[in-house]
C-alpha cells in the first residue's frame, strides 16, 4: 500500500544517520526537493546527456542520494565522480563560477583529463541497499553509460533553503 510506503521512505529519511550528515553539510535543515525511481537501462551512449561529464545546476551546493535497489556494478553503468576539490580545477579552467550556480555542460571525457589524472574518478558501485551521497552541483560526473545490466535506484534529491528551485511564497491568503 501506498501508506506503507510513505512509512518506509519517512523512516529512512529520518533515521538520524541518513538525515544528520545532510544538516552537518548544509548547515542546516535541507529541502526534499524530489524523489522517483529510477531505471537506466544503459543500452546506447548519448552524446551531450548525463553520460559525459557535467554538473547539476539546481543549486549551489545539493545533495543526490542514490539507494540502490539492485546490485550496482562496473556492468551497471555506475555513477562515476571527480571529488569537490579536483572539479573545481576543472570549473576554474572553463571559467565556470565555481561559487554559484553553474551552467550543466556536458564535458567529454578528453576535455576532461586535459586538467585531471584518471585515477582522480571514482567509480560508485554498490550492493543492494546502500546509500550513495553526492554532491553533483559541486562535482563533475557521469553516469548509465552502456553497460549489460539496468541499474535500478530510489533518488532523493536534496536542495539548500536558498536554491532558487524552492518556490516560495509571500502574501496573505484571502
Amino acid at each position: 500500500s501506498s501508506d506503507k510506503n510513505f512509512k518506509l521512505i519517512k523512516s529512512i529519511i529520518l533515521n538520524e544517520f541518513f538525515f544528520i550528515p545532510l544538516i552537518n553539510y548544509f548547515g542546516h535543515v535541507p529541502v526534499l526537493k524530489m524523489m522517483a525511481l529510477w531505471y537506466s537501462p544503459n543500452k546506447e551512449y548519448e552524446k551531450g546527456r548525463s553520460q559525459d561529464f557535467h554538473l547539476d545546476c539546481e543549486d549551489t551546493r545539493q545533495i543526490k542520494v542514490f539507494i540502490a535497489l539492485d546490485k550496482i556494478t562496473l556492468k551497471s553503468g555506475p555513477m562515476n565522480i571527480i571529488s569537490a576539490d579536483e572539479s573545481k580545477k576543472i570549473m576554474i579552467f572553463f571559467n565556470r563560477n565555481s561559487s554559484g550556480y553553474v551552467n550543466s555542460k556536458k564535458l567529454s571525457d578528453s576535455q576532461i583529463f586535459k586538467h585531471i589524472d584518471k585515477n582522480k574518478v571514482k567509480t560508485l558501485i554498490a550492493d543492494k541497499g546502500d546509500i550513495l551521497m553526492v554532491d553533483t552541483s559541486r562535482c563533475y560526473h557521469y553516469g548509465s553509460r552502456p553497460g549489460s545490466i539496468p541499474r535500478n535506484f530510489f533518488f532523493l534529491q536534496f536542495l539548500s533553503l536558498s536554491s532558487n528551485k524552492i518556490p516560495i511564497k509571500f502574501g496573505v491568503e484571502s
